[in-house]
């Protein structure tokens, strides 16, 4: 389905002069009429562009353009045209279409950000989410300094319940990361652009730039993907947030794991905090933390930890049948060294199970 798209200022220059990014004052008309002023670049990546807009209504909100620049051109007049081969672009942006449709139902829970609109247009995808006000962990670590674990620690079990939500839907956010978390006013972590299209890029053949340090080993493949990287992803970024350091690339580790402990650098950090870290953080996926659910029991300091039985200890099941025995045999009328017979036999024969 393809909605109109206004004409930008300054269309019909020559194609050397135009910019990979939609400039200032452009229009964009939504799924049901809706139109969007461009109003600048917030950033961009390897498969899209991402803006700060205005809605008709005067809502500031923020625009997801699917532009693979590897793969797609822009042309005079703004659309988007693929390079070659179309069939790889058009599947990206049929499953892209497809995935952005589930996270618009899920609008109503957790703490990731709103999807209000989302439509083709320019010969692409478009989706329309809000703007969410505040620094990410990123510029919260560069202007304050690493978090404090103890204080942060809701914050961050919360969000592996929002995690735990969105993967209970089948999507994964494939692209946690300190620049992808917002801190809103009340110390709340919101989640924000989606990587919904790296998958797809991948079976495209598609370069594209995974963040060092936070992408684990099966993210460089469209396959093998899941909750575990997810729970690979918010591990790294909460070491970062923790330590301000970022653990090395996940495909060096494989090679040769130079991590380094984070309460080595943290401190604060528990040591039950820091196992559940380290296991979150796993290169191997299947030796690593599997979902949110597991992450936040292992991380949150309000799960008791049972204490082992101590040793030597018959077990409490035994004890009691030895105990039955002896009084049974008390209350038999039996001669005194029958008895003595019987109480030894039935001793061994407890002892024995």
């Amino acid at each position: 389905m393809a909605y109109e798209t206004n004409a930008r200022p300054g269309a019909g220059r020559g194609a050397a002069a135009m910019s990979a990014e939609l400039p200032a004052d452009y229009r964009l008309r939504g799924s049901r009429g809706m139109e969007y002023r461009i109003r600048r670049v917030l950033g961009s990546g390897g498969f899209g562009i991402t803006y700060e807009a205005e809605a008709a209504n005067g809502y500031r909100v923020a625009i997801k353009e699917l532009f693979p620049a590897s793969i797609t051109v822009r042309c005079p007049d703004g659309k988007v045209a693929p390079v070659g081969d179309s069939a790889p672009f058009q599947k990206m942006m049929e499953s892209f279409y497809k995935e952005i449709g589930v996270l618009y139902k899920l609008n109503q829970s957790g703490n990731f950000v709103k999807i209000y609109d989302y439509f083709n247009a320019n010969n692409t995808c478009y989706y329309v989410m809000e703007y969410v006000e505040g620094d990410t962990l990123k510029e919260r670590v560069r202007k304050r300094g690493v978090l404090d674990p103890r204080q942060w620690e809701k914050p961050f079990l919360q969000l592996m319940r929002d995690l735990s939500f969105l993967h209970a839907h089948d999507v994964i956010h494939r692209d946690i990361a300190p620049d992808n978390v917002k801190v809103l006013e009340d110390g709340t972590l919101k989640l924000i652009d989606f990587g919904l299209a790296r998958p797809y890029m991948m079976d495209a053949q598609v370069t594209i730039n995974l963040k060092p340090g936070f992408a684990p080993c099966e993210q460089y493949s469209s396959h093998g993907q899941g909750a575990y990287t997810d729970v690979y992803a918010l591990a790294a970024t909460m070491y970062y947030c923790f330590t301000g350091s970022v653990i090395p690339d996940a495909y060096e580790r494989k090679v040769k794991d130079t991590i380094i402990a984070p309460r080595s650098l943290c401190p604060k950090l528990t040591a039950r905090q820091e196992r559940a870290l380290l296991r979150a953080l796993a290169v191997d996926y299947r030796q690593r933390i599997q979902n949110m659910q597991e992450f936040e029991k292992a991380y949150s300091s309000d799960v008791p930890v049972a204490d082992p039985p101590p040793v030597g200890d018959p077990p409490a099941e035994s004890g009691s049948r030895l105990k039955e025995s002896l009084r049974v045999l008390r209350e038999q009328p039996l001669l005194p060294a029958a008895a003595g017979l019987l109480f030894l036999i039935a001793a061994a024969l407890q002892i024995a199970l």
